[in-house]
């Protein structure tokens, strides 16, 4: 067994190792930092490579092994340190997703469907010999130009572009296949029609500071442009088919009018944006079903949201938001509610007319209290409201589908007991109020009975 401070060092050996490549989300990325000094660089990876070896051989250590590489290991961990603070930027380095194509070589052709090539200057004779590829990436290439030949593979639906090494602007030749095109590069294309079955387009991670050219993409569904530096102020788009846009962490201060050159958008993200404002104008995106301010710098709910009675799913997580409108009441078919970690004083009376609601997330506010109409949102299987300041819980009793509860650090002395009655109940939480001593008795009579039926009870 490990002591607390043996637990402890290795923890900093995973934030060491952590630190030096930060791992991204898909298509086997990771973020590398960038030193102004080739010495420093160097020396970073050395160190990465000398921590992930002490990383690798703790466990199999004694106690007196362990601590002379606790010695040795801390040293080079403060050094590590040191230089992160010369750190310039970063960059992102990819990996193979798929067999490259000297593996692919050795198996059954007609098995194959997917494959990875690196450091090619043109699409090998070989590649066409695989006529179920399905997948195809490319990674520190030199290849401008995805080719007609392409075509040849009938099956081929997914192409991903890293690194491009060519030095010019990658160029698309007409396709009919492709549905899937990612591309990380300096050197974007100027359109994308040519890809003509193109249903979704990932331009994530490439400083792009203007929204990129989709005129013409007549089959385009899904546009990803993650990561990037967007701040949507000169926007000039327009897409009648366009159904999912994410444009997290980007630059964004404001959502402008233009964002209605998107009528037929179902999912539309904005997380991590430093958003004050947002148009008017977004209420005209009438089939929008899911949208999210995550993170943003919104002190009130969007007025324009309240318009969208279409909506599903709202994420007003991290924001400063003090009030709920009665008019959210409009949201007819709204599942679930982000808005916790806000400011909130309040929810409006009306609130259980939201009756398909099926999650409420209202934790970390500042709630004194919880509508009475709370009973009718009886869909409800989630309900968080911890770290608040309630006193009572309305109706709550009426909740019968409730499978996850958290009423944990409030002002609570007493509830109704019948919720540990619901059917499907799964996890309760308890903790951090100030129960009166009845109930704080048949807390743990209940905790025990609902233990056999694998009922989690979080109580103190």
């Amino acid at each position: 067994m490990f002591s607390f401070d043996e637990i402890s060092f290795m923890k900093h050996l995973v934030f060491a190792l952590v630190g030096c490549l930060a791992f991204a989300e898909s298509e086997a990325q990771t973020q590398q930092p960038i030193f102004k000094d080739k010495a420093d660089s160097t020396e970073y990876f050395g160190l990465f490579q000398k921590i992930s070896k002490v990383y690798g051989v703790m466990g199999t250590t004694n106690e007196k092994q362990r601590d002379s590489l606790a010695a040795v290991a801390k040293y080079w961990i403060e050094r590590q340190e040191r230089l992160r603070e010369k750190v310039v930027g970063y960059r992102w380095v990819y990996s193979p997703s798929h067999p490259q194509l000297n593996e692919a070589l050795e198996q059954n052709r007609d098995s194959v469907t997917a494959i990875t090539l690196t450091k090619l200057a043109e699409l090998p004779p070989e590649l066409f010999q695989f006529k179920n590829l399905t997948k195809l990436e490319l990674i520190d290439c030199r290849i401008s130009k995805l080719p007609r030949k392409l075509s040849r593979l009938k099956k081929l639906e997914h192409v991903a572009v890293f690194t491009d090494r060519s030095g010019k602007r990658i160029k698309l030749a007409t396709n009919k296949t492709v549905k899937t095109l990612v591309i990380g590069s300096n050197r974007l294309p100027r359109h994308y029609r040519a890809f003509k079955a193109l249903h979704r387009l990932d331009l994530s991670r490439n400083n792009l500071a203007d929204f990129p050219n989709i005129k013409g993409c007549k089959k385009l569904k899904e546009l990803s442009l993650r990561e990037n530096l967007l701040t949507l102020e000169n926007l000039n788009a327009r897409s009648t088919i366009l159904e999912v846009l994410e444009l997290q962490k980007n630059k964004i201060r404001q959502v402008p009018s233009a964002i209605a050159q998107f009528p037929n958008l179902k999912r539309l993200v904005f997380n991590y944006n430093p958003i004050e404002s947002v148009s008017d104008k977004m209420s005209m995106l009438q089939r929008l079903e899911q949208v999210g301010f995550y993170s943003n710098q919104l002190s009130q709910v969007p007025v324009a949201l309240y318009s969208l009675a279409s909506l599903k799913e709202i994420d007003l997580y991290y924001n400063q938001i003090e009030r709920l409108d009665a008019r959210a009441s409009q949201w007819k078919k709204l599942e679930v509610l982000y808005l916790s970690n806000n400011k909130l004083i309040s929810l409006p009376d009306n609130l259980g007319e939201l009756t398909n609601l099926r999650e409420l997330y209202v934790h970390n506010n500042r709630l004194s209290a919880l509508p009475e109409s709370l009973s009718l949102l009886t869909n409800l299987k989630i309900l968080r409201v911890n770290s608040n300041y309630l006193t009572v819980l309305p109706g709550i009793e009426k909740l019968e589908k409730l499978e996850n509860i958290d009423l944990s650090n409030n002002q609570l002395h007493t509830f109704s007991l019948d919720v540990f009655k619901f059917p499907k109940l799964k996890i309760i939480s308890l903790l951090g109020n100030q129960w009166d001593e009845d109930t704080k008795q048949e807390i743990k009579k209940q905790a025990t009975a609902l233990e056999k039926k694998e009922v989690t009870v979080l109580f103190n």
